[in-house]
């Protein structure tokens, strides 16, 4: 147990991981990985992506997207590091790790949605978003050229 007047102050964070799919996959065991999945770790908290069924045919997710929020602290020097494993899920249940990677600093990937840097949107004329919803919206269309050349008739 950590005193309370060492114990650093946590936040709530949200870790949002875009994962497209995985290459050039080396055999493992001698054998070839052919059903990999991608678990993600930090802080006690773990989230694991789709199994990729046939990684020759398809090597992408289905989902892209994986999130999790976890307590961390707000000093980057007190953070877990993010571990990312690449299990291949085999016949009978068995699911080794073929591949680690240990992200020791997140001060790299850190984005703050409240802070005055961070792109937010700008709102110009052509933003619809940010209409009331009784407001009225005129959309001026130019019938004299087609939307898509080919479709000259």
């Amino acid at each position: 147990m950590v005193p309370q007047n060492i114990k650093p102050a946590l936040q709530r964070t949200a870790i949002e991981i875009l994962a497209w799919g995985l290459r050039n996959m080396k055999s493992y065991q001698m054998a070839s990985i052919s059903s990999p999945s991608l678990v993600v770790e930090c802080g006690g908290q773990t989230v694991q992506s789709c199994v990729i069924r046939n990684l020759r045919k398809n090597p992408n997710f289905d989902v892209c997207t994986l999130f999790m929020e976890v307590m961390l602290p707000r000093e980057d020097l007190y953070c877990p590091p993010i571990v990312v494993k690449v299990i291949d899920n085999r016949q009978f249940g068995r699911r080794p790790v073929v591949g680690q990677c240990t992200i020791r600093s997140l001060e790299k990937f850190l984005c703050d949605p409240h802070s005055a840097e961070s792109p937010s949107p700008q709102g110009g004329p052509d933003d619809v978003s940010l209409l009331s919803p009784g407001e009225d919206v005129l959309i001026d269309i130019d019938d004299k050229e087609p939307l898509i050349p080919i479709q000259v008739g």
